[in-house]
């Protein structure tokens, strides 16, 4: 399925440092792992002590990067500059003291890579840990579901269904259905 990884265990121990992930020649496969524990409000940076300078500032930049797109996709769809969504806005409590009114919402591009930072700073400054948190910033909150979603999988209910009509035979076609679910079950359990 995927390329071997080529990491050094410890062998005191026997596991792996998340950073050794990130120091590895292939470590753009980690990122949304990383990605996703960045997004999560109960870890955010807390982590980071544990990893590199270098590894920190690159997930910092790819971390940035994703609120971004986030940011231009946003700007692209809205028709109006009302429908921008403001993240800025009360994230922090005396961000209303040193607001003078100045900011454009409707910023051309390059302003959208400040914006990107100023989001990314606030979310990592907010002391919040709850999961509300994400109701602040929509543009983490999408990154959120999209790398803490696990996709569902109907490989097991298609299996399942494969077995059920290997049971329902001619000869076992006047079964109740409850006599039926068990056999497809025992069905089920004797070949895994």
């Amino acid at each position: 399925m995927g390329a071997d990884i080529e990491i050094e265990v410890n062998d005191e121990e026997g596991w792996v440092f998340f950073g050794d992930y990130l120091a590895a020649p292939d470590a753009d496969r980690f990122l949304d792992g990383a990605v996703a524990a960045l997004s999560y409000p109960k870890f955010k940076k807390k982590w980071f002590p544990l990893i590199e300078q270098q590894a920190q500032d690159n997930l910092k930049i790819h971390f940035k990067s994703r609120i971004y797109n986030y940011l231009a996709k946003e700007l692209r769809d809205s028709e109006n500059a009302e429908n921008f969504p403001m993240e800025v806005e009360n994230a922090h409590p005396l961000e209303e003291f040193y607001d003078f009114g100045t900011e454009e919402v409707n910023m051309p591009p390059d302003g959208l890579d400040y914006k990107a930072q100023s989001i990314m700073e606030a979310y990592f400054n907010d002391q919040r840990t709850g999961l509300e948190t994400l109701d602040i910033y929509p543009s983490v909150n999408h990154i959120f579901k999209q790398t803490n979603t696990p996709l569902p999988s109907s490989a097991h209910v298609e299996r399942l269904f494969s077995y059920a009509t290997m049971t329902n035979t001619p000869k076992s076609n006047r079964l109740s259905d409850e006599k039926f679910e068990k056999r497809v079950i025992l069905r089920a359990n004797a070949s895994s």
